[in-house]
């Protein structure tokens, strides 16, 4: 019954979205009943993930209670079942919800920030030690995913940003810096082992966006080498791996990448 009833709702909200979210918003227990259902058997947290997606879009105030209500804990409680960046399209889903709770939401950020989901990040974007040879569509489409969740907290709202959206982003940088996404972002923009193109253009702009206006960010990117793998074989059949400046490798990206859009996510 819990089952058709999520799907009756989400067919709802095609055809009475708005109407539907103001009857949930004035129910009660509307949305903790919904975020019950994350804990249930697996079939019905999928499709409650997908109804609680959909609800959260463009819509603040069902945003604000939705992660009232234990949100961020439990996206990265299935996140982490599923196999982080590797699992399947549940990881996928679970951070496009996360997306529309962030999304143009500064007192969800704030939220964000400060009940420790921001070292999960990291987590979620750090490549494997050994070389990414297979790298499944659906692995690109979490990274994706995990990739706007950063864009989300560090991008500038706009030209006329306001001062609390301002001082948001640049607490964003400074906690993201701190725990490690500098790290993990390299690799994913700077080294060869990302075979998927638009991985690599979003990694970039992330790792523009931490660095702009930060001071200790730049140095910090200044003071990195990356790890660049070179097509020769040495005698023993390895393949050779030399460090080069994270900025040298950025700017021979901004000027002879073979993608137009790569091009331009390094000179950004």
């Amino acid at each position: 019954l819990r089952y058709h009833t999520l799907q009756l709702f989400t067919a709802l909200l095609k055809t009475a979205g708005p109407r539907l979210q103001e009857v949930i918003l004035s129910s009660p227990m509307g949305v903790a009943r919904l975020m019950d259902m994350l804990q249930e058997r697996e079939v019905i947290r999928n499709e409650a993930l997908l109804l609680l997606i959909a609800l959260a879009k463009d819509n603040e105030s069902l945003q604000k209670i939705i992660v009232f209500e234990g949100a961020l804990d439990r996206i990265f409680k299935v996140v982490g079942e599923e196999g982080w960046s590797d699992g399947g399209i549940i990881v996928q889903d679970s951070l496009e919800l996360l997306n529309n709770l962030l999304r143009n939401n500064v007192s969800n950020q704030v939220y964000f920030r400060e009940t420790s989901c921001i070292p999960h990040i990291p987590a979620l974007l750090k490549l494997g030690d050994s070389p990414d040879d297979h790298f499944p569509r659906q692995k690109a489409a979490n990274l994706l995913c995990a990739l706007e969740t950063v864009w989300l907290l560090l991008a500038q709202c706009g030209a006329k940003e306001s001062n609390a959206a301002a001082d948001n982003r640049k607490a964003n940088q400074k906690v993201l810096a701190a725990h490690g996404l500098l790290g993990v972002l390299l690799p994913l923009a700077l080294e060869d082992r990302v075979p998927v193109l638009a991985v690599r253009v979003q990694a970039l702009r992330c790792l523009g966006n931490l660095v702009l206006e930060q001071s200790e960010n730049q140095i910090a990117l200044g003071c990195t080498e990356v790890h660049v793998h070179k097509h020769g074989q040495e005698g023993n059949g390895r393949e050779i791996q030399t460090g080069k400046p994270a900025l040298n490798v950025a700017l021979r990206l901004a000027l002879y990448a073979t993608a137009p859009e790569e091009r331009a996510a390094a000179e950004y």
